[in-house]
């Protein structure tokens, strides 16, 4: 499944700290947490910006930030697992 701008959210962030987002997806990690992912976006999104990545199949939230970002890549950072 490719990802679906609907699934981000913008949580919060103004000025010139970094943004905090959320996004929500039956998907592994490993998929939402590949490089260019979040590619559609790409222009909402910056280097430093902070991701919860909720998957609901397993009910685990990855804790994770945007590593690398250009013109024509984003990649996130190796995600922290949060479980019960």
């Amino acid at each position: 499944m490719a990802f679906a701008r609907k699934d981000l959210s913008r949580i919060g962030g103004s000025g010139y700290g970094a943004t905090v987002w959320m996004h929500t997806s039956a998907e592994a990690y490993s998929v939402v947490g590949a490089d260019d992912y979040f590619k559609p976006a790409i222009t909402e999104m910056a280097k430093g910006d902070c991701v919860w990545v909720v998957d609901t199949s397993t009910p685990t939230v990855y804790i994770t930030y945007v590593d690398a970002h250009s013109a024509s890549s984003i990649t996130t950072a190796t995600g922290d697992a949060v479980t019960a």
